[in-house]
């Protein structure tokens, strides 16, 4: 497709970020490294739309027992994004997403859940990092 021919190499060009919080809400938990919390949650309504922060593809679409629905987002410059407790997802494996696209809806899914909310993980080369860095209100 198009977007296969334009994107073919996302993974090889630098992300666009800040981006914008992928989900309307109210940030509720932090990044707690030194607690094993490597994300932020934000809380929300249940069947909110969450949306894709930068330019990547899709090489985790699955559902866990703890986590609900969860889709990881590979970017480029070694930069992954992770969405956890989702209701739906939008997108699979192998599907090349914008910054802005739908990723799927905010649920209260998983037994790690707490109330309908979005927890959101940045790593980088394989390191965590808090989040917040790479988000704009």
């Amino acid at each position: 497709s198009q977007n296969e021919i334009l994107f073919s190499n996302v993974s090889k060009t630098i992300p666009d970020f800040p981006g914008r919080y992928p989900v309307k809400g109210s940030l509720t938990r932090g990044y707690l490294p030194d607690e094993e919390h490597y994300g932020i949650d934000v809380a929300t309504g249940i069947d909110e739309p969450v949306i894709n922060i930068a330019d990547g593809s899709v090489f985790n679409s699955s559902w866990t027992i703890n986590n609900g629905y969860v889709i990881s987002v590979q970017h480029g410059n070694g930069v992954v994004t992770t969405f956890k407790h989702l209701a739906r997802l939008n997108k699979r494996e192998g599907d090349l997403v914008l910054k802005g696209d739908m990723l799927g809806s905010t649920g209260d899914a998983g037994v790690l859940s707490t109330g309908p909310h979005l927890h959101l993980e940045v790593w980088k080369n394989g390191v965590p990092q808090n989040p917040e860095l790479y988000l704009i209100n």
